[in-house]
């Protein structure tokens, strides 16, 4: 079953209101840090359950963080959450008070995911039913793990402390669930997670943690972005690593001679997003660099065989 808004003619889930052009409704518990049950009671004027959820749409848009932004070459970029943060703070209201402002998410936006469309026109219909039904499969499974990730132990409380990384350290050695693929070690002030991509081998996300956990990612050239933006609670690091998983994450030229152009960002961002799902999405400054390396190989073994 679907989770309800626990305020009493709240339309968010209503069918009404889905055609309206909002972001994905995201949903909040009271218990998820300590003193909120009480606190969102007096607020809402109703008696809230352990259970009971309140939507997104009645907090301040400013408390409720649906975007990271990533710091590349002194440029910010923004970078859309899968799953959206409430500020530690956040009172809730009886009416809707969450206004999106489209404008200020729209500028300089990297894609959380590339548009998966057809790559072959002539597509039958029973091909696009086994992809959705895997897909659904994948999503039952990540909540499940997700799920079991939480239960282990009651890691939703903020981190409080003098050492912040040594206490998530500490948290995280008892939690043998990440999301799948993923690893992590550790050092005596920061977390290193690392995904395996499961057909290459190679890894294909790394991300550093460190000692006051602010969050750096290690892209494959070795390209380092900070993100603005803290883990504040064990159970953000799944949801985060999941959200990782969606960038556009550039390959390279997949050409040994030279793998990355000295151009590349790591990630491909704004105008340089594909409409299309690449098998192996490159920024523009590494496109250009294969096609160059392309040219002059093919221009070598023409002489070879003159």
């Amino acid at each position: 079953m679907g989770k309800v808004c626990a305020v009493k003619n709240c339309d968010s889930g209503r069918k009404k209101s889905s055609s309206k052009k909002n972001t994905p409704l995201s949903f909040f518990q009271a218990t998820e840090t300590s003193q909120r049950l009480e606190k969102w009671t007096k607020c809402l004027g109703i008696s809230l359950k352990k259970s009971d959820y309140i939507c997104h749409l009645h907090f301040k848009e400013e408390d409720v963080k649906s975007y990271d932004n990533i710091i590349i070459d002194g440029k910010s970029y923004i970078m859309p959450l899968i799953k959206k943060k409430l500020s530690e703070g956040a009172l809730p209201t009886l009416e809707h008070q969450y206004v999106f402002n489209s404008e200020s998410t729209q500028h300089n936006a990297i894609p959380i995911s590339i548009e998966r469309q057809q790559t072959q026109e002539n597509c039958n219909n029973s091909k696009e039913y086994q992809q959705q039904q895997q897909q659904q499969i994948l999503n039952i499974r990540d909540k499940g793990m997700q799920q079991a990730f939480v239960e282990q132990r009651s890691y939703n409380d903020p981190i409080h402390s003098e050492k912040p990384i040594k206490d998530l350290i500490d948290q995280i050695k008892n939690v043998s669930i990440l999301p799948e693929f993923w690893s992590f070690s550790y050092k005596k002030n920061e977390l290193e997670f690392m995904r395996v991509d499961p057909e290459t081998k190679q890894i294909r996300h790394h991300i550093r943690l460190n000692h006051d956990l602010s969050i750096t990612a290690i892209c494959l050239n070795n390209q380092e972005i900070t993100i603005d933006t803290k883990i504040t609670a064990l159970n953000d690091v799944y949801n985060y690593l999941k959200s990782v998983e969606k960038w556009p994450i550039c390959v390279g030229t997949l050409i040994d001679i030279k793998k990355y152009s000295k151009n590349c960002k790591g990630v491909i961002i704004g105008d340089e997003r594909y409409h299309r799902m690449q098998m192996n999405p490159r920024c523009k400054s590494c496109r250009y660099l294969r096609n160059q390396l392309l040219t002059r190989k093919s221009a070598v073994k023409r002489m070879l065989n003159k």
